[in-house]
């Protein structure tokens, strides 16, 4: 756990210092985090790409959990369906990017957001 500021996770630039920091950035970090996680369960937040984040300026005293894990993982079925996999902390315009480089359809709306 390390300190760090809010302002430079969110996209707006905006919070202070967190004290209480985690990262989440493997799936074998999963186990240690998810403990530390419930220890902290009334006090915790969890922070993706930190779009659609006020943070106040004065930081915060909570446990900060911040998704990093990055990756798409797509598999055609032999159903025919495809089952697209994304980490958590994957960007969503890459994720995008990715659907319509791979001819899917049904999320290009979300590119926007």
């Amino acid at each position: 756990m390390g300190q760090h500021q809010l302002s430079d996770h969110t996209t707006l630039r905006l919070g202070g210092p967190a004290p209480l920091w985690l990262s989440h950035t493997t799936d074998a970090d999963w186990p240690d985090l998810a403990r530390t996680a419930a220890a902290h369960a009334e006090s915790s937040f969890t922070l993706g790409g930190g779009s659609n984040t006020l943070a106040p300026d004065q930081g915060t005293t909570r446990l900060v959990i911040h998704m990093a894990t990055r990756g798409i993982r797509t598999r055609h079925r032999l159903d025919g369906r495809v089952e697209v996999t994304v980490a958590a902390g994957h960007p969503l315009a890459e994720l995008v990017a990715h659907t319509v480089a791979e001819g899917l359809s049904g999320i290009e709306y979300l590119g926007g957001i």
